[in-house]
């Protein structure tokens, strides 16, 4: 089957109320038109508290290869970007905030319908003080702060300047922040309306805190109907505005434009109702005053039903039922034809007389119908509606039929939601499950490489791939997908030297896995904290709409990734230094040879080999350069240091496989040679050294003939440490030294008792000049002669 369009999704976050929400209706858009959404987040992962102020810096043109068209949700980026979009011939369409200077399609809620009906229901309680607390920013705020004002003036009441409370954004927080700004003024409202239901429920929280009563003494109003805000006590009156629409309706509006029909710039508005519960003021318990609004279908007091639209008293509980459900991301015809099927089901078991309440099919049908609304919309609000509706339905109806079906139906809507919350909780726990086995197996990187994505098999999301940045041969930026996981395929791994550029990736195996019609979508999260950006993690899971904004699972696992990789650096990092450490330790830092501690170690451990094994024979050959003091002095440190780089060199080019060379300090070097099966092979490495350092050294464009003095110490029974006989081979370079300059002498022990009356003291004439530098003297040399 021909793959449908991709459609490319740049948002701050990807999960919670809001973002995943629209999210959720971006990809089923999507799926039915035979596509799949590529979710970018701009943000870096694990930020869950961000600014929606100001945009991202990103810059890079991220998967526009695989990307039809773009969806930009809020100021997820800058107009600079989105004109970059346009630029490369791909259509954009931004939800809920226009971004300045950019003109393109704009889908927002229409939240003056439902704010205007909200503030009129405070005004039918008899509120005229009634205040407004929101942030300015969104534009989609200040279209509700203007509907208050304007529906508080079509009914004679003139908006209070000191009855609107400006706060940060949209969270908790600055709902507490509008609460102590109303306490500090006195509290001189009797309501207010909020800009989200976030801020409602910290002003709530605040408020009641500081002894207010709630809706006694202040009424409440939220706007979003986010999940759980029904439960509340008092349960939130609020403007329910559906997101999931809004994705949807910005994909539809991709769709057309890809299709070549015309889509106008400016604003493309979804409807939103007001959600009655009780802190308006209104009294527990009474069913939730919504309808079902079918995507696309524009809010019109002209459709509402009338009693007569149905026929009976069922229709009439068919379409309560209908509109005391909030249908989450259900939206549509098909969602309004399964709840009026299922509404049937409880409105005849409700109102037909004479039936066994123990019916046990009437009990199966009963019950499969509420689990078809619960399926619907999961919420625990579902619950609460549908038992207002039937209390309502059998205070209109006394007969005892009816409350004998009621009975039976509140019983089954017990069953139905027990088992709905059984199936919540096993499913949060097996969350919490996998977020901590996940957690151990990043926090145990030392173990196995978090870059290959094992840890993915924890979680039940199909696939997964990792790329990190690298610079290109021209400098650009590149990313090596270094981790790819495969549900279907847990052992899967990359292609060896894949690499993709930034608008190719996620690469093509990974998009096969995100198949139309499996509810899941590929999000793109930074791996990226403070300075350190490692690349970029795609995943492939569906939206996350249950969690609060920023605490998604793919967010929180980038940013343990981040972490993960960051501990291995550091790792890496201490252990490049502890062996630089223990290099510098262990090594002459100028010629890089081992240094005196190292050399003896290997000679003690010789030694002891030798004691074993009678075979094992080995001698030390002590070197020292003649006349070195005279370079330093004459021809500067720097020509001395050169010298002994050069004489390393020439040590290590003369040694055998297993013959190991050390400077001890100064102009001294020492060589440990292996003579277990060649005694005369120390004398004639000797002979190679002087000939290989009688050749003249280039030091800063001067050429200079060096000569070294050599003992050599040859291995001996008594020997009991490797200090001995390297008192003795000194004691043998001591020795050639007093035959003359460039020759070697093999210790005995008679060379004792001479070297402690020999003077040590040399008393050669200087050198003098001469040397072309090819071994033979002449003008511009400096030989170092005996």
């Amino acid at each position: 089957m021909e793959q449908g369009p991709t459609f490319g999704v740049l948002c701050a976050l990807t999960g919670g109320y809001y973002f995943g929400a629209i999210l959720s209706g971006v990809v089923r858009a999507a799926s039915a038109a035979g596509g799949r959404a590529i979710v970018i987040q701009t943000s870096d992962a694990g930020l869950d508290v961000i600014s929606l102020n100001d945009p991202s810096d990103l810059a890079l043109p991220l998967s526009w290869r695989h990307v039809s068209g773009f969806v930009v949700i809020l100021n997820a980026v800058t107009r600079q970007y989105v004109s970059s979009i346009r630029a490369a011939g791909k259509p954009v369409v931004t939800v809920s905030d226009a971004i300045p200077g950019f003109q393109a399609p704009v889908v927002m809620a229409d939240g003056r319908p439902g704010v205007r009906r909200a503030v009129e229901h405070l005004i039918e309680h008899g509120h005229r003080r009634i205040a407004f607390a929101g942030c300015m920013h969104p534009v989609d705020v200040r279209q509700r702060y203007e509907t208050y004002r304007a529906t508080l003036r079509a009914h004679g009441i003139e908006p209070e300047p000191e009855l609107f409370y400006e706060i940060g954004n949209n969270e908790e927080p600055s709902g507490e922040d509008a609460a102590r700004q109303m306490l500090a003024a006195g509290l001189p409202s009797t309501a207010v309306v909020t800009g989200s239901d976030a801020n409602a429920i910290g002003l709530m929280r605040r408020l009641r805190e500081a002894g207010v009563r709630l809706p006694e003494d202040q009424a409440v109003i939220g706007f979003d109907d986010m999940v759980g805000v029904g439960c509340l006590s008092p349960a939130l009156s609020t403007v329910h505005q559906p997101f999931d629409v809004l994705g949807a309706t910005a994909v539809d509006l991709l769709v057309r434009t890809l299709r070549g029909e015309p889509v106008p710039a400016g604003p493309h508005f979804v409807d939103t109702t007001f959600v009655l519960r009780e802190s308006c003021g209104c009294p527990p318990g009474r069913p939730t005053r919504r309808r079902f609004v079918a995507r696309g279908t524009p809010l019109d007091p002209r459709t509402e039903p009338r009693p007569d639209d149905e026929q009976g008293e069922a229709g009439a509980t068919v379409r309560a039922l209908s509109s005391g459900l909030a249908l989450g991301a259900w939206s549509g015809a098909d969602a309004a034809g399964t709840v009026n099927r299922a509404a049937e089901v409880i409105a005849a078991a409700l109102s037909a007389p004479g039936r066994p309440a123990s019916d046990e099919t009437e009990r199966r049908n009963l019950e499969e119908a509420l689990a078809e609304m619960f399926r619907l919309d999961p919420r625990p609000e579902a619950a609460v509606g549908i038992a207002a509706w039937m209390r309502q339905h059998a205070d209109e109806h006394p007969a005892a039929e009816v409350h004998t079906g009621l009975w039976q139906a509140l019983l089954s809507l017990v069953r139905v939601q027990a088992h709905t919350a059984y199936l919540d909780g096993a499913r949060h726990q097996s969350d919490t499950r996998a977020r901590y086995e996940v957690s151990m197996d990043l926090l145990r990187s030392h173990e196995e490489d978090p870059r290959a994505l094992h840890w993915l098999r924890r979680t039940s999301w199909r696939g997964g791939c990792l790329g990190t940045w690298r610079a290109g041969p021209d400098g650009s930026a590149l990313l090596d997908i270094v981790g790819l996981y495969d549900q279907r395929d847990p052992h899967r791994k990359p292609e060896p030297s894949l690499s993709v550029p930034p608008d190719a990736f996620p690469p093509p195996e990974l998009l096969a896995m995100a198949e139309p019609g499996s509810g899941d979508m590929i999000t793109v999260i930074p791996v990226r904290a403070n300075d350190q950006d490692w690349g970029l993690l795609a995943l492939v899971a569906p939206p996350d709409t249950e969690v609060p904004t920023g605490r998604e699972m793919t967010n929180q696992y980038a940013a343990l990734l981040t972490v993960a990789l960051n501990h291995d650096a550091m790792v890496r990092a201490l252990h490049e230094q502890e062996a630089r450490l223990r290099q510098a330790s262990l090594h002459d830092s100028l010629t890089g040879l081992p240094n005196r501690a190292l050399f003896l170690d290997g000679l003690e451990h010789a030694l002891k080999l030798a004691q074993r094994d009678a075979t094992r024979r080995y001698a030390v050959l002590f070197i020292d350069v003649d006349r070195f003091k005279w370079v330093n002095d004459t021809l500067g440190h720097n020509a001395g240091d050169q010298l002994l780089v050069q004489i390393a060199d020439r040590l290590r080019s003369s040694l055998r496989d297993g013959d190991v060379a050390a400077r001890f300090g100064g102009d001294e070097f020492a060589v440990l040679v292996d003579a277990g099966h060649d005694p005369r092979g120390p004398a004639r490495l000797a002979e190679r050294l002087h000939e290989m350092m009688a050749r003249p050294f280039e030091l800063d464009s001067r050429w200079v003939a060096a000569s070294v003095s050599i003992g050599i110490a040859h291995q001996l029974d008594r020997y009991e440490s490797g200090n001995e006989i390297l008192r003795d081979a000194d004691v043998a370079m001591y020795a050639a030294k007093g035959r003359g300059r460039g020759t070697s002498a093999v210790f005995t022990d008679g060379m004792r008792s001479a070297e402690a009356t020999a003077p040590r003291v040399p008393t050669d004439p200087l050198p003098s000049a001469g040397g072309d530098g090819r071994g033979r003297l002449g003008g511009g040399e400096v030989q170092l002669r005996a």
